[in-house]
């Protein structure tokens, strides 16, 4: 209750893909394919001809990431816990795109006519007007960013003995599992991210990018905050990942054959450590975002 507070980000966008069923037929015609072999996913503003939509839905899918990756799992239904540490950056982020959003829908309505007629060209026999908003107008009512922060449940007080015990121990149940949750994604996040540098590194000849080393420091780093019960077992493995793993430049374990195994075998190690000693669980982030 003194570290942490609880989020709903809500986001409305405009999702610029459709099905397009008589595309999909056509396909599955061409190949001599049953009409379910697939569909197709119709992009609706091809080569970014509506930069002004392509501008808006990047700055609210940065506000999206970062809310998922500074925020673990509470509820499942959108309610996230945000350590007390990052709820100033949370606001200023979140304040930062409502205040740029009234502006970047003004640019949204002014070239949407213009964008439809370049999609209309650029897709030519696959253009389909009832695929669009019938306006800019329209269009610009699909987007908003809403922001609810509230305190963690706590224990009521000031009634009858017996309605009280009722109240509190439905609030201490699902506090403790919402927390057991939260705290279960925390270690579901560092196991996954070794994991996926663990699965490169001991594949010989794999091929892996910076980013792979990037995400783990990146991981270890948030960590820190997120850890907001203060579990020491997370805490010591977090920053054993930290030195013993992330510490290492990529392109110093792309040349070093020795030290690119021995690192794998060190996140093998941890893995198993983590698989053993804790129950490890998948949970996608589960932010409210609706299109």
């Amino acid at each position: 209750h003194t570290s942490a507070i609880l989020v709903s980000l809500h986001i409305s966008k405009y999702d610029p893909f459709v099905f397009d069923r008589t595309i999909s037929d056509a396909v599955a015609s061409e190949h001599a394919a049953t009409k379910n072999a697939g569909k197709y996913r119709k992009f609706l503003f091809p080569d970014n001809c509506f930069p002004a939509l392509n501008a808006l839905l990047k700055k609210l899918n940065e506000l999206y990431v970062w809310h998922a990756e500074n925020t673990l799992v509470w509820d499942g239904r959108g309610t996230r816990l945000l350590p007390i540490a990052l709820a100033e950056e949370h606001k200023l982020r979140t304040d930062a795109v409502t205040a740029a959003l009234p502006g970047m829908l003004d640019a949204l309505e002014i070239g949407y006519e213009a964008a439809c007629e370049i999609a209309r060209t650029k897709l030519n026999g696959m253009f389909r007007s009832r695929d669009y908003p019938q306006s800019g107008f329209e269009l610009r009512k699909r987007f908003a960013v809403t922001a609810d922060y509230n305190a963690v449940p706590q224990e009521v007080t000031g009634l009858p003995v017996s309605v009280a015990n009722l109240i509190n121990s439905g609030i201490a149940e699902r506090v403790n599992s919402s927390l057991d949750a939260a705290m279960a994604d925390a270690w579901t996040r560092l196991y996954t991210c070794v994991e996926k540098l663990h699965d490169k590194l001991a594949t010989p000849g794999a091929i892996f990018r910076d980013t792979l080393v990037g995400n783990v420091r990146d991981v270890c780093s948030v960590l820190a905050k997120l850890n907001i019960t203060g579990n020491a077992e997370l805490e010591t493995m977090r920053a054993e990942v930290a030195a013993d793993i992330a510490q290492y430049d990529p392109d110093t374990l792309r040349d070093n054959a020795l030290l690119r195994d021995s690192v794998a075998k060190t996140a093998a190690g941890m893995l198993d450590t983590m698989r053993t000693t804790r129950k490890i669980v998948r949970l996608d982030a589960d932010m409210e975002m609706s299109a």
